[in-house]
């Protein structure tokens, strides 16, 4: 009996020990990253008048800038172009939207080579609204919290592929005419320094 309780604990220590081992080659340090993918605003037809089109998918650009304390902990810095929202009919309404993001990262590996990294943390959004025939452009800002997803996969010590979900809450004003969730899909390059 004592043997297997011996063979237990020793398995969980290790099993405790295993994101260490696995990330023990991970860089510390500050690292950047580019991303390129998929912006969708879900609730940005809402509201739609019969007769309009409207398109709630655009092109993301995302630019990261990120410190990794240790290999599993870590704080990152984002600047996405999600691109525009369009709603026409015979006058139209563009929707363009920018937004940094600060967050606190988790790694946890999978294999050597094959992590997950979660982020929570805090967006501040831009909606710049303009009509093509009337009014000047209008901009509102917001504050939300936002959380994200990426499966990362380590090239080498500095090089790593990496495939992301994030959401950004809800942007927008209701009374601006145009609130919606805001997501991005990307997948992009990271460089370890």
């Amino acid at each position: 009996m004592k043997i297997g309780r011996r063979v237990r604990s020793l398995i969980a220590l290790l099993s405790l020990a295993q994101p260490a081992i696995c990330l023990a080659d991970s860089p510390i340090g500050i690292y950047l990253g580019v991303d390129g993918g998929l912006s969708h605003a879900p609730d940005a037809c809402n509201g739609a008048f019969s007769g309009f089109t409207c398109k709630d998918t655009d092109r993301a650009v995302r630019a990261t800038v990120g410190y990794q304390f240790i290999p599993w902990i870590g704080v990152e810095a984002n600047y996405t172009d999600f691109g525009r929202f369009d709603m026409s009919a015979n006058s139209g309404a563009t929707f363009s939207i920018t937004g940094f993001q600060l967050a606190a990262g988790g790694t946890a590996p999978l294999t050597k080579t094959l992590a997950i990294v979660g982020r929570v943390g805090v967006a501040r959004t831009e909606v710049k609204q303009s009509f093509n025939t009337i009014g000047p452009t209008i901009t509102v800002t917001t504050y939300t919290g936002s959380t994200g997803v990426s499966l990362k996969y380590s090239l080498t010590q500095a090089f790593a592929l990496r495939v992301s979900v994030d959401y950004y809450g809800n942007v927008g004003e209701t009374n601006r005419g145009f609130k919606t969730n805001l997501l991005a899909y990307t997948g992009g390059l990271t460089v370890s320094f």
